[in-house]
């Protein structure tokens, strides 16, 4: 069953003079800190390897967490929901094996999780999709 929580914060100006790159990173902050209000532990953020990249990566109680951040405005024509596609899902997941693999954590249960923000004027919305793959 997916979950969706929406959260709202206010939008800063100097928000549009970003590049991607630093949008990228606005945005994972801010996913992580409205993870971490919803009892998430951090654990770490943009783990790379040559099969891809995991935006952020946290505990839920006793499970691992690998969570993929999305970010758009408003005016896109398609649902943000679909952004995310079958080999992205595939590279998180082999990506994932590789993270559990190097810090010997099968012992934890995993899920993949989405957050995606949408930029709507002077508002962030924030909607948290559990257990996306």
């Amino acid at each position: 069953m997916v979950k969706i929580c929406k959260w709202y914060a206010k939008k800063t100006k100097i928000f549009t003079y970003l590049n991607s790159y630093q949008k990228g990173l606005f945005a994972e902050k801010t996913a992580r800190a409205f993870l971490e209000r919803q009892g998430l532990k951090y654990l770490d953020q943009r783990y790379k390897t040559k099969l891809g990249e995991i935006d952020l990566v946290m505990l839920d109680h006793d499970i691992l967490v690998f969570i993929e951040v999305k970010y758009r405005t408003k005016n896109c024509c398609y649902p943000i929901n679909e952004s995310i596609s079958e080999s992205k899902l595939r590279k998180i997941n082999m990506t994932s094996q590789l993270f559990c693999q190097n810090f010997k954590l099968f012992h934890l249960s995993q899920r993949i999780d989405a957050v995606f923000i949408e930029s709507n004027c002077n508002k962030n919305r924030i909607q948290w999709l559990k257990d996306i793959h």
